[in-house]
């Protein structure tokens, strides 16, 4: 199975990224997350987060749990800027999936925005690594 993963990069598996800008509330953000998640085939765990239409850091659930919820702020007036991950860690589209799952165990990451060139261009999760482990190794079973 090492070899055949060796083949796969995070291009093969990557999906869209919503980008928000930093300046919106953590509540307006979170409606933003839930919305998107009934209109798309996926949940929305995350949101990148901008300045400028520049993505300078990364907003989660756990973020939102842990910064906001847990430390008893006010969702309404606590900006994502405040409370986001940063700065961005991220990976070229030809990263091999190996390679992306090793970077997110070394820097204890759930997500990783994906690039091509200078841009963003989609974000994999370890449920998207999962997912295709799970669906290669059923495809070998029944070879």
């Amino acid at each position: 199975m090492s070899r055949q993963w060796s083949y796969s990069t995070v291009k093969d598996v990557m999906h869209r990224v919503t980008l928000v800008n930093g300046d919106r509330s953590v509540a307006e953000t979170a409606k933003i997350m839930t919305t998107a998640a009934t209109t798309v085939t996926r949940e929305i765990g995350s949101v990148l987060v901008a300045t400028n239409n520049e993505p300078v850091g990364i907003l989660t659930e756990r973020d939102i749990l842990k910064k906001v919820v847990a430390a008893g702020l006010d969702p309404a007036v606590t900006k994502i800027s405040q409370v986001m991950s940063a700065p961005l860690i991220t990976v070229p589209v030809d990263t091999s999936i190996g390679e992306a799952s090793k970077i997110m165990i070394e820097k204890g990451i759930r997500r990783l925005p994906v690039t091509e060139g200078n841009k963003i261009v989609g974000i994999i999760t370890v449920r998207d690594i999962t997912r295709e482990m799970a669906a290669r190794f059923l495809r070998r079973k029944k070879e």
